[in-house]
């Protein structure tokens, strides 16, 4: 019983973290934003995020990447808003 209890927990963590978000905040827009597991964020690279307020999910390019005391720190080249936004994002 108890090796069954084990192996079902090991299955709901495995389908749990494909679920899991980055969560973070864009002060300027009051806007909080999630980045889907499974996109690797670094300089150069296009992810897609979403957009808490707005509702909506939105292509944007990372330009730099900042580790910071709570987490870190994501600026972006949003298109979908033709702007650059930066994200405080959780640890």
């Amino acid at each position: 019983m108890k090796k069954l209890i084990i192996a079902a927990a090991a299955v709901a963590w495995a389908i749990a973290i494909p679920a899991m978000a980055w969560d973070g905040f864009d002060w300027k827009t009051a806007s909080g934003v999630e980045i889907q597991q499974g996109h690797l964020v670094c300089g150069g690279k296009f992810i897609e995020i979403y957009d808490l307020r707005t509702g909506q999910y939105h292509d944007v390019k990372v330009e730099r990447i900042e580790s910071t005391i709570r987490g870190a720190e994501v600026e972006v080249y949003d298109y979908t808003t033709n702007t650059y936004r930066t994200f405080e994002m959780e640890d």
